[in-house]
């Protein structure tokens, strides 16, 4: 038993065309498909795109709060939006994960999670309408 590509129909492995949508199967044309791809792979995509959304929010997130704790536990450690991190031992790298790690985790909330979000819903709402 195959699958039609096109409208998910169950149909002859050496059938020629649908008879269905009509759909012409061949060596250049369209291949008749063995399994049909399961409404939950497409759930577990859109799961992962949210999840991959939450991730570029959390790192840079961790990012700005290893460097503030830097700052606080490193006598001497100062940073200053015009100035950087100075008395720090590593100043670019303590300067780099905290205005870095803030201004990474405050785009990520405004344009990558929204984006995530919305291709999240899109898929599911796609996988659940074919289901």
């Amino acid at each position: 038993m195959a699958y039609c590509p096109n409208c998910h129909v169950a149909i002859a492995k050496d059938a020629e065309d649908c008879e269905v949508c009509g759909t012409a199967f061949g060596a250049d044309r369209w291949l008749s498909l063995d399994v049909l791809a399961q409404p939950g792979q497409r759930l577990a995509a859109a799961g992962l795109i949210f999840k991959l959304g939450l991730l570029a929010v959390l790192l840079p997130l961790l990012g700005f709060v290893l460097g503030l704790l830097l700052t606080w536990l490193i006598p001497g450690c100062q940073c200053d939006p015009h100035w950087g991190c100075r008395g720090c031992a590593a100043d670019a790298l303590t300067e780099l994960l905290y205005f870095g790690g803030f201004d990474g985790a405050l785009f990520a909330v405004v344009f990558v999670l929204p984006v995530a979000a919305v291709l999240a819903a899109a898929l599911a709402l796609l996988a659940r309408r074919h289901a």
